[in-house]
């Protein structure tokens, strides 16, 4: 049995968008926003300084077989990092 949401996290760095996922559950994709996309957006910027913020959403697929959002659990703000 499948379940009936996925979780995603939207990473965004210079105005290039990567996602990750899906995750079943909550907890999960909370440890893998928190913990590794951090050290991810280190190795995919291109830049010294970078722009960076995130989110982790709640989807769910449908009959087309689209991703549709349901819902943003977490958002990290915009902000300046150092590689």
């Amino acid at each position: 049995m499948t379940p009936d949401t996925y979780f995603f996290v939207e990473l965004n760095i210079e105005n290039t968008i990567y996602n990750y996922g899906p995750y079943f559950d909550l907890e999960s994709a909370t440890i893998i926003m928190v913990d590794l996309i951090p050290l991810i957006s280190k190795i995919k910027a291109k830049k010294s300084w970078y722009k960076y913020s995130c989110k982790l959403q709640e989807k769910i697929m449908d009959y087309d077989k689209e991703w549709v959002l349901v819902n943003t659990h977490i958002i990290e703000n915009e902000c300046l990092r150092k590689k």
